[in-house]
C-alpha cells in the first residue's frame, strides 16, 4: 500500500460541555425580579414539581391566592343600568296604578352610590313584585264583586260563566298556580264553584218566574 493511499487518523478532541446557565439573582425558577410568580403562570411539570411539597413555595401560592383581588364578573356601570332599568319600572308601575313613590316606601329621588347600585336593585325589584301582586289581589277582589252583581241584576248566564272562567284563568296567570288562593278564609275555587251554582239556580228562578208571567197574561186574555 503507497503512502499516498493511507489515511491519518488524527485524535478526537472532547466536546466542552456548557455550564448550566445560572439565573439572575431575584429570578430563581417560578420567580421574577418584581417577585414569585402567580401559580397560574407556573405551567411546567418540573416546577409544579418543585412547587408542590416545597413550604416556602407552597406559602407563597398561598398568599398569592389570598392577597390577589377576584375579577368582578360585572362592572359598576354595567349594576347602575340595571338599577336605573328596575328604578324607571317602577315609577312607570306607579303611575299606571295611580299610586305614589311613599305609598310603596320608595324614595326615587335618593342618591345612590358605586357600591350600592347591586343592593338597591334588589330592594326595587322585591317592591315590584310586591306592587304587581296587590295590583292582582285587588283587580281579583273586583272580578269577585262584578260577579256577584252580575248574578243579583240576573244577567245570562252565559255572560256570567264567563266570567267566572275569565277570574279564575286571571288567577292563575297573575298569582300563580297554587294549591290554595284564600278569599274570606276559604279557597278561591271553592268560591268561585259556589257562585256558579248561584248563578244557575238564579237563572232557572228566572226561568220559572218568566213562565208563570206569561201564563199568567194568557190566562187574564182568555178572561178577557
Amino acid at each position: 500500500m503507497s503512502a499516498s493511499s493511507k489515511r491519518v487518523l488524527l485524535p478526537l478532541r472532547p466536546r466542552r460541555r456548557r455550564a448550566p446557565s445560572r439565573p439572575t439573582p431575584g429570578t430563581e425558577l417560578g420567580e421574577s425580579r418584581r417577585g414569585p410568580l402567580p401559580p397560574t403562570l407556573i405551567s411546567s411539570p418540573i416546577e409544579q414539581l418543585l412547587t408542590v411539597g416545597n413550604p416556602g413555595r407552597e406559602a407563597e401560592a398561598a398568599e398569592f391566592a389570598v392577597t390577589s383581588p377576584a375579577p368582578s364578573t360585572q362592572s359598576p356601570s354595567r349594576y347602575r343600568k340595571k338599577y336605573l332599568a328596575q328604578r324607571n319600572k317602577l315609577i312607570g308601575m306607579l303611575e299606571e296604578m295611580h299610586l305614589t313613590s311613599s305609598d310603596v316606601q320608595f324614595d326615587e329621588k335618593k342618591q345612590v352610590s358605586a357600591d350600592e347600585y347591586k343592593s338597591e336593585k334588589r330592594k326595587v325589584k322585591h317592591i315590584i313584585r310586591k306592587v304587581k301582586s296587590d295590583a292582582a289581589r285587588k283587580e281579583l277582589v273586583l272580578r269577585i264583586e262584578l260577579i256577584k252583581q252580575a248574578i243579583y241584576n240576573e244577567w245570562h248566564l252565559e255572560d256570567i260563566d264567563d266570567l267566572i272562567e275569565n277570574a279564575k284563568n286571571f288567577t292563575y296567570e297573575m298569582i300563580g298556580d297554587v294549591e290554595i288562593v284564600h278569599y274570606d278564609g276559604q279557597n278561591l275555587v271553592d268560591i268561585l264553584s259556589r257562585l256558579r251554582k248561584d248563578a244557575r239556580k238564579s237563572a232557572t228562578d228566572h226561568d220559572e218566574k218568566n213562565k208563570l208571567t206569561a201564563g199568567l197574561r194568557l190566562g187574564n186574555l182568555y178572561k178577557k
